[in-house]
């Protein structure tokens, strides 16, 4: 690849600029001049400054929690595990290691969320709804099982509550069932705990009689026996903003006579053995704090559980108790059962009763994704539409988890194709094309209609992820330059397993919470999500993994050139450029290779709505000004995501390309970019539009506050694509900027129209972004032109200082 000429005088280095011509006037012209004319190193691809390029890996400081992500793996997979465990460990929820968090003190963290599930509850509550017929019995020996085993255990207790013993289980079950409200909440924590005890043991006595009755021919499996931890009021490992919780479930094994076991019981709690939350207030007028403390609870749950579905909890206020189904995206809440009234008390024991027998689906796990006896993550399930069926695939390990509270939990598993299942052993090495991601996640789709004959049109419909991915396969197939940087489907769909009543049913908001809402309700029914699963190559790794500036530059000029192509040869519209969703993998040249990622959000734009945007697409850090401004009607165009590119790299930029990096920034953490990460998109686009409506304002704000000297030039390309954006010498002033501006000067700007692009533009178009994206082509063609020759330098970069540490002597 011949070297482009070193521009080292100018801004922006495309090609198609007259840079010999007399420049236009535009009033920060002095400033592009100088900033243009700013010393910078050369950008020559012969700097041999940096060190050779390596991978630094952290060491595990979590040693056992890493062996139960990834498991007991030898040989050829040491490798991918020694990559895969640096990538889960920074991919885990925490307040250090986050981008999302960057800056912030943990008390910040632990009062934004206060505050996100105060409104969430406002937004996602129903209550009052029959929650318990999510474990309803699916047939009828065990509908008959539960009933009598219900029956007899609410008989035991109140036979103990009326009998007046003189024991400790009597006086925490009298203490709590005996008034409403409580002076505190801590001593309500043994009563509580002692309930539970009381009810799994009388479960275990009653089983035991009718598995004695029946000599073990009763065909139904061993209750659970659901006990709490005895430490209460504790922070769970796990967790990670040591956030203390009231009480926690574990669901313990049984033997054969019913008996509990209650090992680990007095261990210190792990959200991986959580099975549900119990959250405790003494007054019965504090429920909707209950609600909130829940919806923080779920979020460590789904982050620790790569099986969960969805997420079991009780509030207890006073003697008030409700049962909770946190959904991806409602709360459910049944009736209150008071426990101070024998019907409320013979309410709670039959929901117990029916937990303590019901499947495991109905607990909230996926039977699809399989655990090995410590634990681990062992098999994962995948759609083949060929072989139309769920078929297995060997889990190497976590590389991407569940980190929100609601939403689409979208996980990531590192896993063996199914010709290779089986590794041997004795194997020494092993191809990295061996290896592929499994993608699963609870997307929007839409519902059958009445007769179930076929799926009605909408806008989520069109935006199938497995669709949209088999036509952007199809659309660049042999287009060399774009092989190997997005994601290819191999196969994948909806999740199927057997619900009861021996068939099986496709997991969806209907199938798996119908039982909560009835559909002739006039009140509206939930969103309607799939449990999808998509089995892609090639395995990656985020982006915040690269090893230097140069590693980064290729990387995302390759995830931009494949959006560039699959927007041109597909017509598909990516809408979520963000860190998340741009990887890197080693090729064997010594070099990197970036990879698009995730087209959940991706959009056909030949659909008839596409143009206007009802809703908002993407990462907020990242999006685009005019998605976050919620009446915006300027259409959708890839100069959105080009501008997601910048916020992008501004942002590592500033908070550090690596976690290396990153510990620079602690020492910067009041940044004006802190205020893109603002609760209110409103607000992060107005910080935007203030930020970047002049080259100045961008340089003083951003740029200069990049981290390093060793960052200059990523800091010279987001220049270049910052000017190439906003400041395109192809078009007038009157679409420069990004502030909104009144009437325009038309005498002022008429010379200056005349050699535009957009000379033919209504003057009272007053819109920016509406007039740039009228010229979308031509600016992304210039904007794609500007990465892909500073790709080019970073290349042979890289190269040379490949080639200048192999040409060292070994050190002995």
């Amino acid at each position: 690849m011949s070297n482009p000429p070193d521009n080292t005088d100018s801004l922006s280095s495309t090609p198609k600029r007259d840079r010999d011509s007399k420049k236009r006037e535009h009033p920060d012209s002095d400033l592009i001049a100088t900033l243009r004319r700013k010393k910078r190193p050369a950008r020559s691809s012969n700097a041999t400054d940096d060190p050779a390029p390596s991978f630094h890996f952290n060491s595990n400081k979590d040693s056992e929690d890493n062996d139960n992500d990834i498991g007991n793996m030898k040989g050829s997979y040491d490798h991918v595990v020694k990559l895969v465990s640096t990538t889960l460990m920074k991919s885990k929820p925490s307040h250090s290691n986050s981008k999302d968090n960057l800056g912030k003190s943990l008390n910040q963290i632990r009062n934004e969320r206060e505050e996100y599930a105060k409104l969430e509850v406002m937004e996602k509550l129903r209550v009052d709804r029959a929650v318990a017929n999510l474990v309803k019995p699916r047939n009828d020996a065990l509908v008959r099982l539960t009933t009598n085993v219900a029956r007899r255990v609410t008989q035991r207790l109140e036979s103990m509550l009326a009998s007046d013993d003189n024991n400790d289980e009597y006086a925490h079950l009298a203490k709590w069932t005996k008034q409403d409200n409580h002076e505190k909440e801590t001593p309500m924590y043994p009563w509580i705990s002692a309930f539970f005890g009381f009810v799994s043991r009388e479960i275990g006595l009653q089983h035991r009689e009718s598995y004695t009755a029946t000599r073990g021919r009763s065909g139904i499996n061993r209750p659970r026996a659901l006990l709490s931890f005895e430490k209460t009021n504790v922070n769970p490992d796990g967790s990670d903003d040591y956030t203390r919780t009231d009480i926690l479930l574990r669901a313990n094994h049984r033997d054969a006579s019913g008996n509990g076991n209650a090992q680990h019981l007095a261990a210190k709690p792990n959200y991986k053995d959580v099975v549900a939350v119990i959250e405790v207030k003494h007054l019965t007028s504090e429920e909707t704090q209950a609600f909130a403390q829940l919806i923080i609870y779920s979020r460590n749950l789904y982050a620790n559980q790569h099986n969960r579905r969805f997420v079991w909890g009780f509030t207890v206020c006073g003697s008030h108790v409700r049962a909770c189904v946190l959904t991806s995206d409602n709360i459910f809440a049944s009736a209150i059962m008071d426990v101070n009234k024998h019907k409320g008390r013979k309410v709670f024991v039959s929901l117990l009763v029916k937990m303590s027998y019901c499947a495991e689906d109905q607990m909230g796990y996926d039977p699809t994704i399989r655990l090995d006896d410590r634990g681990n993550i062992d098999e994962i399930d995948v759609y083949d539409e060929d072989a139309d069926r769920m078929v297995p695939y060997k889990c190497v390990a976590m590389t991407a988890i569940a980190t929100r509270c609601f939403g689409r939990h979208t996980r990531c598993f590192l896993c063996k194709k199914a010709a290779s299942a089986q590794p041997d052993a004795n194997s020494s090495s092993s191809s990295d094309d061996d290896y592929i991601v499994i993608k699963s996640a609870w997307a929007y789709s839409t519902r059958c209609t009445k007769d179930g004959s076929e799926k009605s049109e909408s806008e989520n419909a069109r935006r199938n992820e497995a669709m949209l991915m088999r036509r952007i396969a199809k659309g660049l197939e042999g287009i060399a330059s774009v092989d190997g940087k997005y994601a290819k489907l191999i196969h994948g769909g909806t999740v199927w397993f057997e619900k009861g009543g021996g068939g099986t049913e496709e997991d969806n908001t209907d199938t798996a919470f119908g039982a909560v809402f009835s559909s002739d309700s006039k009140e509206e029914l939930p969103e309607f999500r799939i449990n999808q699963r998509l089995a892609m190559t090639p395995w990656c790794r985020p982006l915040q993994n690269v090893a230097n500036v140069d590693q980064l530059i290729v990387a995302v000029a390759d995830v931009m050139e494949a959006h560039t192509a699959i927007f041109k040869e597909c017509r598909i519209l990516h809408r979520d450029i963000s860190l998340n969703n741009m990887m890197f993998r080693d090729l064997d040249d010594g070099s990197v290779g970036g990879v698009l990622i995730d087209f959940d959000c991706a959009k056909d734009i030949e659909a008839g709505s596409w143009e206007t945007r009802p809703e908002r697409t993407g990462t907020l850090p990242y999006m685009n000004i005019n998605n976050l401004e919620a009446a915006s009607l300027v259409k959708r165009t890839q100069l959105d995501d080009w501008e997601s590119l910048i916020y992008v790299l501004c942002w590592l930029g500033t908070t550090g390309i690596n976690d290396d990096d990153g510990e620079a920034y602690s020492a910067k953490k009041q940044l004006p970019i802190n205020s893109w990460q603002h609760d209110d998109p409103e607000k992060v686009a107005e910080s935007k539009r203030l930020i970047l409506n002049t080259p100045n304002s961008f340089f003083i704000t951003i740029l200069r506050r990049f981290l390093k000297s060793e960052y200059s030039e990523l800091s010279a390309l987001v220049e270049d694509l910052y000017m190439t954006l906003f400041f395109n010498e192809k078009l007038s002033l009157l679409s420069h900027g990004t502030f909104k501006v009144g009437r325009f000067n038309q005498r002022l700007f008429e010379r200056d129209l005349e050699t535009c692009l957009d000379k033919d533009d209504d003057i009272e178009l007053r819109d920016l972004f509406e007039r740039r994206a009228k010229y979308a082509e031509q600016i992304a063609d210039d904007l794609l032109q500007v990465i892909l020759e500073e790709r080019s330098r970073a290349l042979e970069r890289i190269n040379k200082r490949n080639s200048q540490a192999q040409s060292q002597p070994a050190v002995i």
